[in-house]
Formats: C-alpha cells, structure tokens, sequence
C-alpha cells in the first residue's frame, strides 16, 4: 500500500529461504545481509518492524523506503514512495506532502521525507501555514517565529493565536483529509486538502468561525472544548474554580474548594476521535461520569452558579429543614464527577470519611454559611 514510506511489491527484490544461512550465496549470513539495499541489515530491520503496534508494521526488510528514503535503491525503478500512481522518476512530489521537490529543493527540506524536522507536523502544512501567515504574500519566509518544516520544536507553538497549537491544527487537517482516519490511517487514503482548512497561520482557516471554535470531528462540542476547556480533563475545573470572580480570590470566594471524585480517573476528550471511548456514542452526547447528563449538558455553569447552587435541603441545629429559596440543584454541572451537578447511582454512598470540607454543601447538614 502507499503512503511515505509505501510497501515495495515483495516480487521485486530477493525474498530470503529459510533452510539456508545465506539465501543469495554473497557470503552474508541473512540476518547481517541487506535484502533490500538500504544499507540497514535484515535482522535490524525486521526487530524493529515487530516492535511497531501491529497497524503500522511494514515490511521493513522488503522495503528500499523503509525506514530510510534517501538511499539509491529507494529511488530506483518504478518505486512510488507516496503511493500515488507515480513513480519517484516522473512524480514531481515524490514524498506527497504537497510541496513540489523543486521548491523542497530550494528551502532545503528533504522531497524525500514527508516530515523533515521529525515533528509530528508534516512539511507540506508547516510550508503553507507559513504562507497564510505572511499575509502580504511574500516568499516562504522559512526562518523563524514563522512555522518551518525545519524547525523541530515548534510542534506546540501557537503561531495564529487561536488557541490550537500547531500539531493540534495538524491533526485536524489530516482528519479532514483523511476521512476521519487520522490516528490509524495510511497517508494512501488521505486527499491533502489545498488551500488548508486549518492553519496555523490563519485563525479563520475555512470561513468566518475561528478554528477553535469549529467541531472537526462533528461530535457536537467545539475544538477548544475538548483541547484545553472543559471536556479536556478534570484538571481544568480545578482551575476553573480557582479563577478570580471580580473581588474575589476565586469563583466562589477564597474559602471556597471543590474536592475531586476520588473514584475512577476518568479522562479528557479526544478532538479528532468522533467517539472517544469507542462505545457508538458521538462525544457531545456521551455521558463521561454516567451521571445522566450528557457531556455536552456539562460543558458550562450558568454565570450565577455560585448563589443558585443548593443540592439539598440541610437541617438546622434544631432539627429544622431549609433549602435555598430560588436554588438551582443543576447550577454545579462538572463531566467528570458523577456527584455533580447532583447525587446519582454512580456517585460514591457512604462517602469517603473526611473528603467533603466544611465548605462544600454536602460535607455536613448544619453548614449554612458560605457560598454553599
């Protein structure tokens, strides 16, 4: 199949035979030799062909392009490094990353490597991020702040400022391009789109909506959601609630807390993975912490949560019964606690012995004070 990379038809080279030490007599035991003539020996090629997840084994030792590209066997003959239908000798774009090999030539990234600087971010976006960055349509600057293909540590910068790094970008691109593939699929069924429908050099890559505020994956929550807001993990409501709140030290006040649920870890959402846990349930609509409510239900509090939030009724040192008149028991939404926004069969019963502080409104039924 193709892709950078792509699998050589195994008919071209020497196959090896296993009832003898040294299959084509050149005097080389077959482990040592070089089947391929990428100068990398066959037992090395094949121990690190097994230790790859099963999904992007290749057939190393087969292969001229694999796991190198520029070598002279990899370029010979009808090889199709990107698995396009052209071979290497008339493909303009030999490692199909959407620069042409005249201008990876000129900028000095490798028309034989699909991501030169190793990345994670292919050259080609990298290039044309770069490009949508310069708006005055100059020449590739190809130094940086800008991103380049040969820089290999600006996979987590934030070139546009829209809040997506630029892998993150990547990865969505890709998942557009590649049908919604782009953890497992080989670069044989990705159409790269051009211009790029996200860029990090464009915080409006495809129309008026800010890249992050877009739902690539169409599960129903926004990019950023997922990334770094509040389906992104419990970490996020930690600081969420420690955020200042006009004159106050946080949201509620400074002697305010909200202790996480001791139970399972349970973890942030994937942004390009239509359904996460895999359980046939689109994102938006899942329910994380089996609580009741969907994810999307509690993605956000109402702004005035801190004075509607009442989960209880609470008794009084006399025995006498109170709730919050005008209280909103939903008011304190949070996807990765099944005890909020309220009690339910998941929710920890009895609790843990001394997890709820004073100050949190199910800790004891004589606390009345506070933002509780």
């Amino acid at each position: 199949s193709g892709g950078p990379g792509g699998v050589i038809d195994v008919q071209k080279v020497d196959t090896l035979d296993w009832l003898s030490a040294d299959s084509d007599g050149d005097g080389l035991a077959d482990g040592q030799d070089d089947v391929d003539h990428d100068g990398i020996d066959n037992m090395s090629e094949y121990q690190s062909m097994i230790s790859s997840p099963f999904k992007q084994r290749k057939f190393g030792p087969l292969d001229a392009c694999v796991p190198t590209y520029d070598n002279t066997a990899c370029l010979l003959g009808s090889t199709d490094l990107d698995g396009d239908g052209l071979s290497n000798a008339v493909d303009t774009d030999d490692d199909g990353d959407g620069i042409p090999d005249v201008i990876e030539n000129q900028i000095g990234t490798n028309p034989l490597a699909f991501d030169t600087d190793g990345d994670g971010v292919s050259d080609g976006f990298e290039y044309y991020s770069a490009l949508d960055l310069n708006k005055s349509n100059l020449p590739y600057p190809g130094k940086r702040p800008y991103p380049n293909p040969l820089d290999k540590e600006d996979g987590n910068s934030d070139f546009d400022g829209d809040s997506m790094t630029q892998l993150e970008e990547y990865q969505a691109w890709m998942y557009e391009s590649c049908g919604g593939h782009v953890h497992d699929a080989t670069y044989a069924v990705c159409h790269l789109i051009f211009p790029l429908t996200y860029s990090d050099g464009n915080q409006s890559s495809a129309g008026l909506t800010g890249d992050a505020f877009r739902d690539v994956d169409n599960d129903g929550l926004q990019n950023w959601v997922e990334i770094s807001g509040p389906l992104s993990g419990p970490a996020w409501w930690d600081s969420y609630v420690k955020t200042p709140f006009f004159l106050t030290a946080g949201q509620c006040g400074s002697d305010y807390v909200e202790s996480r649920y001791p139970g399972p870890a349970y973890l942030g959402l994937d942004f390009v993975d239509h359904d996460t846990d895999g359980d046939g349930v689109a994102d938006g609509a899942d329910d994380i912490d089996h609580d009741g409510y969907t994810n999307l239900q509690e993605s956000s509090r109402p702004s005035n949560w801190c004075n509607t939030y009442d989960s209880m009724t609470v008794m009084d040192a006399n025995g006498g019964l109170h709730g919050r008149s005008g209280g909103d028991p939903l008011a304190r939404m949070q996807p990765f606690n099944p005890c909020k926004p309220t009690y339910s069969r998941f929710c920890h019963n009895p609790a843990p012995m001394g997890y709820y502080s004073d100050h949190e409104d199910w800790a004891s039924p004589y606390n009345l004070t506070g933002p509780n």
